[in-house]
């Protein structure tokens, strides 16, 4: 975006430099014409001989320079001593549009930027939901286990209790409950 801001910078300098060769060359021009009377001879019809022809020279009528002239280099005079300003004036106009866009742009990135966050955080907490019940649905996988475990052992145990005791005639006391603990 700069480098593009730069080339409309560029294209302005080169008209202005454009602009200011072709008032000063126009100012010269308007200048010779004011300042000479009638405009310089022709150069001599020459014929075949090489010789002048009589019949080839001709007087031009003397120039009347108005008030019209003179007003309208004076005209060419103004515009070239406002152009400066003018030019100032224009890359000043540039520049404010450049500005302008500038921000435009830096505001459109900022909402992109603002929607792909709002994006990514919906995504997250749907990862998150997901995560969760997938967690949940684990552990209650492992509850069940843990407690179809915890009952095998207690009928184990009670199996065990129950030959030792007809094995030895004595009465056990009942075992503690096993408990499998998280850890």
């Amino acid at each position: 975006m700069e480098a593009r801001q730069l080339e409309d910078e560029l294209k302005q300098q080169k008209e202005h430099e454009l602009a200011k060769r072709a008032i000063q060359t126009r100012l010269k021009h308007m200048e010779a014409y004011c300042q000479t009377a009638s405009p310089p001879q022709s150069p001599l019809y020459v014929d075949f001989e090489n010789r002048p022809s009589v019949d080839s020279i001709t007087t031009l009528p003397e120039r009347h320079v108005t008030q019209q002239h003179y007003e309208n280099m004076a005209q060419v005079y103004h515009d070239r001593d406002n152009m400066a300003d003018l030019h100032a004036s224009k890359i000043n106009v540039l520049r404010g549009r450049q500005k302008k866009a500038l921000q435009n742009f830096v505001l459109k990135k900022e909402r992109e930027l603002e929607q792909v966050e709002k994006e990514q955080e919906k995504e997250l907490d749907s990862t998150d939901t997901d995560y969760a019940k997938q967690e949940a649905e684990i552990r209650q996988e492992f509850e069940g286990k843990r407690t179809r475990l915890e009952a095998r052992w207690r009928l184990q145990a009670l199996v065990v209790k129950t030959r030792m005791e007809r094995s030895t005639g004595l009465k056990y006391e009942p075992l503690p409950d096993v408990a499998a603990v998280e850890g």
